[in-house]
């Protein structure tokens, strides 16, 4: 790690507010993301199939949009035992991803093994979109996010975090990365940062040039597919590359 306390955040992720609360937060912490201690289960694979083999008492469920390190002696012993259960993947029964190795469950298995604990997922650090289906609002330049998993919705209540989160980092992963809220503050980011655009008008432009192509193509998507099933049936669903 090139500092003494790094915060690694993943691409697909936009920042809110400044970081300093996440990194007291996570003071002291050689190896440290938000998430849950699960002692069964599943998280890649069979969480009490991996307790007996590894012999740790379980793992860490969480999703690596960051993950925060202090280098020294623990950090570099998370990461080399996270190194020679990689040998083992497939003998662990871990699941792939695209055909390689993930790094989620090696590190959440090491982190377990060493004696750390994840940081308690309320909300506030980190969230992640796939865990907010009812709404996501954000708005990087005024400092705001809002995401709602409606607990009503028991598919999604099961895996989210809370019902509602006001996270300094959301993290777009999957396809939410090609979609709005991110693709309207990506381009806010970049007319704005990068070209020199009031903001006034780099809202306007992004509402026009990435919000409400995306709203229409979705709605018609939504408005034609009863009709294309009753027509054609129901496509098979595509591969997914991330399995």
């Amino acid at each position: 790690a090139p500092a003494r306390r790094t915060l690694f955040i993943d691409a697909d992720c936009v920042i809110t507010r400044p970081l300093d609360d996440v990194f007291a937060r996570m003071a002291g912490r050689p190896v440290a993301v938000p998430g849950r201690f699960i002692p069964d289960g599943h998280f890649f694979g069979d969480v009490a199939h991996i307790r007996e083999v590894v012999g740790v008492p379980g793992m860490i469920e969480f999703v690596g949009g960051i993950y925060y390190v202090e280098p020294g002696p623990a950090c570099s012993a998370v990461y080399d035992t996270a190194r020679e259960l990689e040998r083992r993947y497939d003998e662990l029964g871990l699941y792939r991803l695209r055909g390689l190795p993930n790094e989620e469950p090696l590190l959440s298995i090491a982190m377990v093994s060493h004696g750390l604990s994840p940081l308690p997922d309320d909300g506030t650090v980190k969230g992640d979109a796939m865990h907010y289906p009812t709404r996501i609002e954000v708005d990087v330049f005024r400092g705001r996010a809002r995401m709602l998993n409606d607990p009503n919705d028991t598919a999604h209540a099961e895996r989210g975090p809370c019902a509602e989160a006001h996270p300094a980092i959301v993290h777009f992963n999957c396809d939410y990365a090609e979609r709005d809220p991110y693709i309207r503050e990506a381009e806010r980011l970049r007319r704005v940062r990068g070209d020199g655009w009031p903001l006034p008008l780099a809202s306007a432009f992004a509402w026009c040039t990435r919000t409400v192509p995306d709203a229409v193509e979705r709605a018609i998507k939504d408005a034609l597919r009863p009709i294309y099933r009753r027509l054609f049936g129901v496509r098979p669903v595509s591969a997914s590359q991330r399995i």
